[in-house]
């Protein structure tokens, strides 16, 4: 068994170290809550360990660090401590519990037990934890009864005022699958565990607020599903392509007017079982799904008109035994040409990375091999066109190449790279500006890396680029043009869990800013633009109650700025820099009483140049002045800020 303390700690309203207490047994123990009482008595709420029994334990200091007296509880054995409150007279509730009964216990403030009450596990199986007032203690918690929440009302001298249980549904959750949306709405596409059966959700929000206006619904039973294409036609209208298991693979459409109403949902099956499924919309509202179907064996590509009408299909079997032609994305051109990129089953068994191209009529164009024979795989991460028609794709080779190629309307490669992946790093987004270079992202270890390729195939820029972390691994698995700026959003591994963050990048790929959201744990899915500067990020957040995942689905945007890729103005967290460009002197104003900790000034290239001194707000402007130090030559800087929420960076202009 390990000594591990119970440690109480007291610091001034500055900050500054007091005292502290350490409680211990000679074993295992754990504080969990503290309060104060009325005349500067500190109560602390721990578990306690007595050689692998396990109780409830208070412990009282006076305001000098002095313990006053301790007390444990259990009611069977094995007692966990689950919430702590103080009422007017300073007697202390705490929950309990423990393997046979949950309850709780009232002590006086000099430690004497006054009382209990308890309930079998039989009907209230967990405690979640408890609260006061109006003079009445709350317990809530779980039962495995029915699959029940319930909750008990007790008056201060533990007498029951009720007891009630709780029915509901099992519990759902909302993971995220695609985002999607233009300047008046965003839609989210996201898929829950309903029991037997599956919902596919497609919900609309108010683009500018994030206001949620409507949330629809398609069910079926299934075990397993996807829901990762959504598209918004011209007239406002949403698209969904999901895909589930029940007696076998098959994909769904939907599509709801801009108010919510349904204009037609229908199911592939024929010839199925039917997965790979992609979409693509054109600007005459027309909506193209691609396919594979494992029985016949083929790659399928529908068209449909904007009430859900098919208007032709064309099938596409490879040379392979068996033919296998995985569609990996669909996209439509300025022109109206449909283009879908899939993984290819050669006749010698090799996958390749092919393009097909065909008119709006259904009529094949051209179909076209990119990066040669792939022996291990092929993964496709982007494929976009421009104005002119031109086609990019990126993707990568096993674990082996990466791959990107640029054809023009007709199908001749205008230019092709690829190379063997430095360890660990891997393609994850592309972006075309609006000149038609095409910028490469790629993650790493240490950093995440942007390659820009001119229209002629010179890579013209490639740069790394991280932020301080004690964290790996840096995902760029966002990027977009937008308003003459590279925008990111990407992820981090920090401590096992996953960190986002938002970098915007200009022509040069050099960093004008990064925000890095150490306090929101969660995971990049996708991402949007709605051509008026906004980047939507759809965002998942996961967790796991009674050995069951749960996931919720987050919507964020952001405006990007000619300074940086700023939250939506709605938002708290944006920071201000002024004068900015600066000679010398200048302040940093941070919103909503926000407290900058650390202020550090690092190059473009990352390295760290100087540690600003903190110290309070001026109450003048309530921001924080500082002047630049010595030597610096004229140019662009990262002023990288911490503050107890998150580290923010923004680009400072030295003249």
């Amino acid at each position: 068994s390990f000594i591990i303390d119970v440690i109480t700690l007291k610091l001034s309203s500055a900050g500054t170290f007091t005292w502290q207490e350490n409680w211990n047994n000679g074993d295992e123990n754990e504080g969990r809550y503290v309060e104060i009482g009325s005349n500067g008595t500190i109560y602390v709420g721990a578990n306690k360990e007595d050689s692998f029994d396990y109780y409830a334990l208070l412990i009282a200091y006076n305001a000098s660090g002095t313990k006053l007296w301790d007390a444990d509880f259990e009611f069977d054995e094995d007692a966990t401590i689950e919430g702590m409150h103080l009422d007017a007279s300073d007697n202390i509730y705490i929950g309990i519990d423990d393997d046979d009964s949950v309850g709780v216990a009232k002590f006086s403030s000099n430690g004497s037990l006054i009382g209990s009450k308890s309930y079998p596990a039989s009907t209230f199986e967990y405690l979640e934890g408890i609260g006061f007032g109006n003079n009445t203690v709350l317990l809530c918690g779980r039962s495995f009864v029915g699959n029940e929440g319930v909750a008990a009302s007790l008056s201060t001298t533990l007498s029951q005022n009720y007891f009630k249980s709780l029915p509901g549904t099992p519990m759902s959750y909302a993971k995220a699958g695609a985002i999607a949306g233009n300047t008046a709405h965003t839609y989210t596409a996201t898929f829950a565990d309903e029991g037997d059966t599956v919902g596919f959700q497609i919900t609309q929000m108010n683009a500018a607020t994030g206001a949620l206006l409507w949330s629809k619904t398609k069910e079926h039973k299934a075990s397993s599903q996807k829901f990762d294409q959504i598209e918004v036609d011209a007239a406002g209208a949403v698209v969904g392509l999901y895909e589930f298991q029940d007696a076998q693979n098959a994909l769904g459409i939907v599509k709801y007017d801009a108010t919510g109403s349904e204009i037609f949902s229908t199911t592939l099956t024929t010839g199925g079982p039917v997965r790979s499924g992609q979409l693509a919309i054109d600007a005459s509202n027309n909506i193209y799904v691609a396919g594979y179907r494992q029985g016949a064996q083929e790659m399928f590509l529908k068209k449909y008109d904007a009430q859900g009408t098919q208007t032709w299909e064309q099938t596409y079997a490879s040379p392979s035994t068996p033919p296998q032609t995985l569609p990996l994305k669909v996209i439509v051109t300025a022109q109206g040409k449909v283009v879908v990129g899939t993984s290819n089953k050669k006749a010698s068994g090799s996958l390749q990375f092919e393009i097909f191209q065909y008119t709006a009529a259904g009529q094949l164009e051209w179909n076209k091999t990119l990066g040669g024979n792939i022996l291990s795989g092929a993964e496709l991460t982007e494929m976009v066109s421009d104005a002119q028609g031109n086609i990019t794709v990126l993707g990568a080779t096993g674990f082996s190449n990466y791959v990107a190629e640029k054809f023009d309307a007709t199908g001749s490669s205008l230019w092709s790279k690829s190379g063997g992946l430095i360890t660990t790093q891997f393609p994850r987004s592309l972006a075309i500006d609006g000149s038609g270079n095409a910028y490469l992202c790629f993650s790493s270890s240490t950093n995440y890396t942007i390659r820009k390729v001119d229209n002629n195939g010179t890579i013209v820029q490639d740069k790394d680029h991280n932020f301080k972390s004690s964290g790996g691994f840096f995902f760029p698995w966002y990027a977009a043009w937008a308003n003459g700026n590279l925008a990111i959003l990407g992820g981090h591994i920090f401590g096992g869990t996953d960190v986002s963050f938002q970098a915007l990048l200009d022509a040069n790929a050099d960093v004008v800013s990064v925000q890095v959201d150490s306090t929101s744990l969660r995971s990049v899915i996708g991402g949007t633009t709605d051509g008026a500067g906004g980047v939507y990020g759809l965002y998942e957040r996961r967790g796991t109650t009674l050995a069951r995942p749960w996931y919720v689905s987050v919507v964020q945007r952001f405006n990007v700025a000619s300074i940086g890729l700023m939250e939506n103005a709605f938002n708290p967290y944006s920071v201000s820099i002024y004068p900015n460009p600066t000679a010398g002197a200048f302040a940093v104003k941070l919103p909503l009483d926000g407290k900058l900790l650390e202020a550090i000034l690092i190059d473009m290239q990352g390295r760290k140049l100087h540690q600003f001194s903190i110290y309070e707000q001026s109450s003048l402007d309530e921001a924080y002045h500082f002047k630049l130090p010595n030597g610096l030559e004229k140019g662009n800087y990262i002023l990288q800020m911490t503050t107890a929420e998150r580290t923010v960076g923004k680009v400072i202009l030295v003249e």
